[in-house]
């Protein structure tokens, strides 16, 4: 999926809600998501992400051409809610 995202120039929306992806699936998608600009909404709501994943993933979302960019993760293993502090949205569900 995150190969796939790298050449996407259509799809605007990912949802992928339980396929416990895991810290290491945040981590590919995240390198995706900074040569990805058309996805606006990015739907992780239980994948096993912990505050490590969340991290990358908010961390490129910054990085990105186009920051318009909602990512769900709630229902994660997120323990330091102030990782979402630093990012443009408050809370797992406004990332």
């Amino acid at each position: 999926m995150a190969d796939a995202l790298r050449v996407n120039v259509c799809l605007t929306g990912l949802y992928m809600r339980r396929n416990n992806i895991g810290d290491a699936g945040a981590a590919q998608l995240a390198a995706s998501l900074l040569v990805n600009a058309t996805l606006t909404c990015l739907d992780l709501e239980n994948n096993r992400v912990s505050d490590t994943g969340a991290v990358q993933l908010l961390t490129a979302r910054r990085a990105r051409a186009s920051p318009e960019l909602l990512i769900n993760l709630e229902r994660n293993f997120i323990e330091d809610v102030s990782i979402f502090l630093n990012s443009a949205g408050a809370g797992p569900s406004n990332a």
